[in-house]
Parts: C-alpha cells; structure tokens; sequence
C-alpha cells in the first residue's frame, strides 16, 4: 500500500521504495533462517559427505537467486532482463546437475548387471 502512495505522488521514487523494502525483507529472512544456514555448513564440512547434498544445495540456492533477481527485474519493468535471468539459471542448474545425472546413471548401470 506503502509503494502504490508513493507511485501516485513520484513514480520515479516507488523503485527505490520497492527495492528497499525487498532488500529489508530478505535481511530479515537471513536472520530467521541463522540456525539452518549453521547447520547446512557443518553438513557441508561432514567427512562422511560424499558431494551429492552439496549439488542439491547449490542447485536449492541458484533457483532461489534466479528467482529473487528476475522477481526484482519484473518489479522495475526488466521483463526481457527477467527472461534472460532464469534462461541462464537452467541452462547452470542443468551444468551442475550433470555428475548428479551421472551418478544416476552410474547407479542405474549396476541395478541392470
């Protein structure tokens, strides 16, 4: 309601509003979210982690990203910027996807002998 009164008044100021107010809204998400960011590092640091969670993780953090910055292009009219944005992103989810694929694979090959 906040960024639409200030649309009416300066059009030109309701972006920066806008990616403020984005900007306090993910710090706060950071905060709740402290204990679990602790605990995915010392998942991260187990011995016994064999590099499969890892691609998930990346694979968890790079759709949050894409999504957060095309979400932000989309709100500043970057719809074009947007697209191009989560193009990128799949074509690097499917790069870091492919030793999971392989392991799929791998795993696959031995079931069938």
């Amino acid at each position: 309601a906040a960024i639409a009164s200030v649309k009416q008044l300066k059009g030109e100021y309701a972006l920066f509003l806008s990616i403020f107010l984005g900007i306090l809204l993910l710090r706060q998400a950071a905060k709740s979210l402290a204990g679990e960011i602790v605990f995915v590092k010392d998942l991260l640091n187990d011995p016994s982690f064999d590099g499969t969670q890892g691609i998930l993780l990346k694979i968890i953090g790079i759709s949050i990203a894409v999504e957060t910055t095309s979400d932000i292009c989309r709100d500043a009219g970057e719809n074009s910027v947007a697209s191009k944005i989560e193009l990128l992103g799949k074509v690097e989810l499917l790069l870091i996807s492919i030793p999971l694929l392989k392991k799929i694979l791998e795993l696959t090959k031995q079931i069938m002998n």
